[in-house]
């Protein structure tokens, strides 16, 4: 009689593990200049703006399920060279849909370049060049 009792409240003592529960943060909401873009056949790349330019902002639209589980987007600093060492982490993304990042102001220069990274495998997927 001991025995069942044990283990039925050994068994409600296990707390329920929280289901839904989102690893990215909320989505902000899309700034509304739209300054440069740039489209692939897997995503679309935009960099936004406020209208008195004092935010921008990089939105990431995902076509299609990534071919890796989860990516990385780095920012690379002017004359860099794919996978060079000097990057600035901007954000991550993993399936299907839309991500927004904040940027530096720095970041509207003439041609900002950014790198897509699968840090798993350690291979740089995609460079985009605006």
């Amino acid at each position: 009689m001991l025995l069942p009792s044990v283990i039925i409240l050994g068994r409600l003592a296990v707390p329920v593990p929280v289901k839904n529960k989102l690893l990215q943060p909320i989505a902000t909401a899309a700034l509304p200049l739209l300054l440069k873009t740039k489209a692939k056949n897997d995503y679309v790349a935009n960099i936004r703006s406020t209208v008195d330019s004092s935010n921008l902002q990089l939105e990431w639209i995902n076509k299609n399920a990534l071919t890796v589980p989860t990516a990385l987007i780095y920012k690379l600093s002017k004359g860099s060279t794919k996978g060079a060492d000097e990057k600035e982490l901007v954000g991550r993304i993993e399936a299907r849909g839309t991500y927004h990042f904040a940027l530096k102001k720095e970041s509207a220069a003439l041609k900002p370049s950014f790198l897509l990274y699968d840090f798993i495998h350690q291979k740089n997927i995609d460079t985009l060049n605006f």
